[in-house]
């Protein structure tokens, strides 16, 4: 599939947007990514300055022997598109997705996106072309943000999702009551007067 759109969200756009992040298990492939129904099951990685020395020799070894499947490619500039700070680095890592080795989260980002700065993107056989598709259509339906806005300022915890309903139901108890005494106020609305 062709690539269409060179970016997707990130990681804490992508949480704000309702998606929930999960670690992928019983899966050995670190390519094998899956997105369905508001949940990206990643497999879990270790972030390390000896993973940085294998993910750049993989990566030379690849551009320079295979034109035709460049997945560690594909995969870094995947990465390196959802983690462009150190909240993205705290968000996966926090979901169980990474394991950061790295003495802090902001040196964690900062090597993610030196890597993807060597990757080189390839439209036409972009191997995760269909997940960037779905990931953008996901996040740009309002409806989902709306939604996960919602959930996580006012469902956080259950005595907020019950104070929000009892607040709800009192604005239509004081608005019930409203109608009643400008039905008793003025007798034409009133239609048991006549």
């Amino acid at each position: 599939m062709k690539l269409r759109t060179l970016t997707t969200p990130s990681a804490i756009e992508l949480h704000e947007a309702g998606v929930l992040f999960k670690v992928r298990e019983k899966s050995k492939n670190l390519f094998d990514i899956k997105f369905e129904k508001g949940k990206l099951e990643i497999p879990s990685f270790i972030l390390s300055d000896e993973k940085e020395y294998s993910i750049r020799n993989s990566l030379a070894f690849e551009q320079c022997h295979c034109s035709d499947e460049n997945y560690i490619n594909d995969y870094v500039i995947l990465i390196g598109r959802l983690v462009e700070t150190r909240r993205d680095i705290d968000l996966l890592v926090k979901q169980g997705i990474i394991e950061n080795r790295i003495s802090n989260s902001r040196d964690g980002s900062l090597l993610l996106n030196k890597l993807a700065d060597g990757a080189i993107l390839d439209q036409e056989k972009f191997y995760f072309a269909a997940l960037f598709e779905e990931l953008n259509k996901y996040y740009n339906t309002s409806w989902h943000r709306w939604k996960a806005h919602l959930k996580q300022r006012y469902f956080r915890t259950p005595w907020a999702g019950v104070s929000l309903l009892a607040a709800v139901f009192l604005l239509i108890l004081t608005i019930v009551q409203t109608v009643c005494s400008l039905a008793a106020f003025f007798p034409t609305l009133n239609p048991s007067s006549n």
